[in-house]
């Protein structure tokens, strides 16, 4: 995909993101590089700096991470991908696809089935089998 500079880039959970990851990796190297840890904090800072430069670069591109998309976004794209689903499972089997979801039908339960003291009866010293 060509640049597109009208294409926004959603800074507020880019942001979130970085700092979530320079946070995770600063309480390492707190932990467990107390010598260097100057060095090793300015090298978090410059790390932190260069992905999101090269994010924001790539999103500009149109690459469009999980990760940076909202709740709401990622419920469309899986709503869409089962109404494609059953579209090819409906084209497959030659029969058009449901307007609604059915009830299905649930038959009552029986005593192999039933999750009821009847099916894990007690067992005592008088009633147990030898």
């Amino acid at each position: 995909m060509p640049w597109d500079s009208s294409r926004r880039v959603p800074w507020k959970r880019l942001l979130t993101f970085e700092l979530m990851y320079a946070g995770l990796f600063a309480a390492f190297i707190l932990l467990f590089q107390r010598k260097q840890v100057t060095g090793s904090i300015t090298a978090l800072v410059v790390a932190v700096l260069a992905t999101t430069l090269a994010i924001s670069v790539l999103w500009k591109f149109g690459w469009n991470p999980a990760f940076l998309k909202s709740r709401s976004e990622l419920q469309q794209i899986r709503t869409a991908r089962i109404n494609e689903r059953q579209a090819a499972r409906a084209a497959r089997s030659g029969r058009p696809l449901p307007t609604s979801t059915p009830d299905r039908y649930r038959p009552a339960p029986t005593k192999r089935t039933s999750t009821g003291a009847t099916n894990r009866p007690r067992r005592t010293r008088d009633n147990r089998k030898r």
